[in-house]
């Protein structure tokens, strides 16, 4: 549940900022100090009162954790404009399709930690993560390229395309 709550508060948060800055309106820089605070707050919570019960403390960690990505967002966002422009292609690229890559890398891991479980051999000192989180990160964002180019060719026989 936690993870759902997470993924929609930073949704809505993305869609908001995006609305705000698409039609070019400031953004207040109290979103850059607020998430880090209610995390700071958190923190201190959370070691102050030794919680160890999972269902108080994982879904206040998980929305901080959360909004600390907004944070980091704001400010790598003001780095951004010192990049070279080759790797801000990159990035153009990728964000294009960042939802299906959410959604493929989810499912990959969701795959992976199964067969790891099913098939314990492979889950061995022999096979180290990094093979993993390649795996993961170069099939995902394959499938990624290819979902959206298949939903692009969808939205075009149907005449939904805006382009």
């Amino acid at each position: 549940l936690s993870l759902v709550l997470r993924t929609l508060a930073v949704l809505y948060v993305g869609f908001y900022f995006g609305k705000k800055i698409y039609h070019k309106q400031m953004i207040s820089s109290l979103w850059i100090i607020l998430p880090l605070f209610i995390y700071a707050i958190q923190a201190i919570v959370s070691i102050l009162t030794h919680r160890t019960d999972w269902f108080m403390k994982e879904p206040i960690r998980n929305i901080s954790f959360a909004f600390c990505g907004i944070s980091l967002t704001f400010l790598l966002a003001s780095l951004f404009r010192y990049f070279p422009k080759i790797l801000l292609y990159i990035f153009d690229c990728l964000g294009k399709v960042s939802l299906e890559s959410y959604l493929w890398n989810t499912y990959l891991i969701n795959v992976l930690a199964l067969f790891m479980l099913s098939y314990p051999v492979y889950n061995t000192g022999n096979n180290p993560l990094i093979l993993y989180i390649l795996f993961v990160c170069i099939v995902g964002l394959l499938m990624s390229f290819i979902t959206s180019g298949f939903v692009k060719y969808i939205l075009n026989k149907l005449g939904l395309n805006k382009k």
